[in-house]
């Protein structure tokens, strides 16, 4: 099983992974900011970030624990997916706890730091995780400091039962397509952004939406299902 703590910067994602430590000393624990504190955040790029969230989900695709707890921003749809796949090829259960502070709260604690996210970038990380989409996040737990042995009766709850794949009728090869369709049309995307006009990227962020929509659909030949049966 994989939990997640999510949330922007000083929600207390830290605190809260420094209590599960006490509960679960078998466990495995993954803290992006081991991997951050690596990079100068003052002077981080895009790449920079693109990087650390690359080496993140590494780490956690190949950790073999059978209960592992991590925590991370993840303020888009498309990096909570990541998770939700990953747990798919372990036959893992998951987890996402959610965090929910007051934004001011957040700004004040992190004015408490030794080194402080901006506060233009805390605030936009607050804004990314109302994002909607297609996260396939299917166990969410709204966490405050209130309802800590609610979450640990959850934890326990879900590392008892299958992961929800297993008690379907195992691997979609045509959902697993679709997720790297969506991965390999966001690489595109970003790379013509990178050369061309915002305008023109918008339009064919579009046409990416619309091409990646015709397969979420059920209307599948038997010879597509056939032709990604192995994509794993």
């Amino acid at each position: 099983m994989i939990v997640v703590l999510v949330g922007p910067p000083a929600c207390g994602k830290s605190t809260l992974m420094a209590k599960l430590k006490l509960e679960y000393a078998e466990a495995s624990f993954l803290q992006v900011d081991d991997i951050f504190s690596s990079v100068s955040q003052a002077n981080i790029s895009k790449n920079d970030f693109d990087s650390i969230q690359s080496h993140f989900f590494e780490q956690l695709s190949e950790n073999t624990s059978d209960l592992i707890f991590c925590e991370n921003n993840l303020p888009l749809p498309s990096s909570r997916r990541r998770i939700v796949q990953i747990c798919e090829q372990k036959n893992y259960n998951h987890l996402f706890v959610n965090l929910n502070i007051p934004l001011e709260e957040c700004v004040r604690r992190n004015s408490l730091r030794s080194n402080p996210v901006p506060d233009p970038v805390l605030v936009k990380l607050f804004e990314l995780q109302f994002l909607t989409g297609r996260s396939r996040v299917q166990n969410v737990f709204e966490y405050d400091a209130s309802n800590y042995n609610q979450l640990l009766g959850q934890i326990q709850t879900l590392r008892t039962q299958k992961q929800i794949r297993a008690q379907t009728n195992g691997f979609n090869p045509v959902s697993a397509f679709k997720d790297k369709l969506e991965a390999s049309s966001r690489k595109i995307l970003k790379q013509f952004v990178q050369t061309n006009s915002a305008q023109n990227a918008l339009k064919l962020n579009e046409f990416r939406k619309l091409f990646v929509k015709e397969f979420e659909g059920e209307n599948f030949e038997e010879e597509l299902v056939e032709a990604f049966s192995h994509i794993k």
